[in-house]
């Protein structure tokens, strides 16, 4: 299973993270976005790149895991960051043809890798050490301020925590359908682009029907358990912050202070 993980997945464990209450999970996640958008120098970037892997380490999570799930995302990234190397301004460090590479535009490539990749693992190692349940549990508990202007907060965080769920399950249902149009001689290796298109109609038009059966058939077993908008629903476990939660919200803070630091005062 570990050498198939999908981005999204939830990988049952007893890590530090998994310990953790899922609403300090979201709220680290998002002040450590903020983090990842103001690093912008060596100091601050190095703060980032630590802090990201002591988090990827306390998941109990491998990195092979991580760049596994991440590895055609992360590809995307390098390459635009690679045509970003072209485009700068600054004294020229090497030059071919119409094409100039300088200092900054290798910074900021850089920046721009860190941060994203940054983003990518520590969002990873949430939806990794969170059940769906939970994370549900934690995004109807920021959203509940909406519900003053009459909005079903619990229907808005069940749908997001749906859709979340259902990316792994779209991807092993892509692979299984690759594997299956090989086997009767499909192929979908060709170098020719426009045929390596053709060959994919079969497994696109096949992952279309399945993902519209697998939400019709959770919208039945949805209505067979008495689902609907109207009935508040309790949750089967009761979250409480703890000792263990509150490091977690320091730790973080003080990887953010750090940073602004880093930033505007080295």
């Amino acid at each position: 299973m570990m050498g198939n993980m999908y981005l999204g997945q939830y990988i049952p464990g007893n890590s530090l993270l998994h310990k953790l209450d899922p609403r300090i999970k979201l709220l680290s996640s998002i002040i450590f976005m903020i983090i990842s958008f103001i690093s912008g120098n060596l100091f601050s970037l190095f703060i980032l790149v630590l802090s990201v892997m002591l988090i990827v380490i306390f998941s109990g999570t491998s990195f092979k895991v991580y760049f596994q799930s991440t590895k055609y995302i992360l590809f995307f990234i390098l390459l635009s960051c690679i045509f970003n190397a072209f485009y700068g301004y600054g004294e020229a460090i090497f030059k071919f043809w119409i094409f100039t590479v300088t200092f900054d535009s290798i910074k900021n490539s850089v920046v721009i890798i860190l941060r994203i990749a940054s983003l990518l693992f520590v969002s990873s190692s949430v939806m990794f050490t969170t059940s769906p349940n939970d994370m549900s549990f934690a995004i109807e508990t920021f959203m509940k301020p909406l519900s003053i202007f009459k909005i079903n907060v619990q229907d808005i965080a069940t749908m997001i925590t749906i859709s979340l769920k259902f990316v792994p399950i779209i991807f092993e249902e892509t692979n299984k359908i690759i594997d299956a149009q090989r086997s009767r001689g499909a192929d979908l290796d060709d170098k020719n682009i426009i045929k390596k298109v053709k060959a994919y109609i079969p497994v696109i038009f096949p992952l279309f029907f399945l993902s519209f059966k697998r939400a019709s058939d959770l919208a039945v077993a949805m209505e067979s358990r008495c689902y609907n908008d109207i009935i508040k629903r309790t949750s089967i476990r009761e979250f409480k912050i703890g000792i263990l939660d509150i490091l977690c919200l320091v730790y973080i803070i003080v990887i953010l202070i750090g940073v602004i630091y880093c930033n505007y005062l080295i």
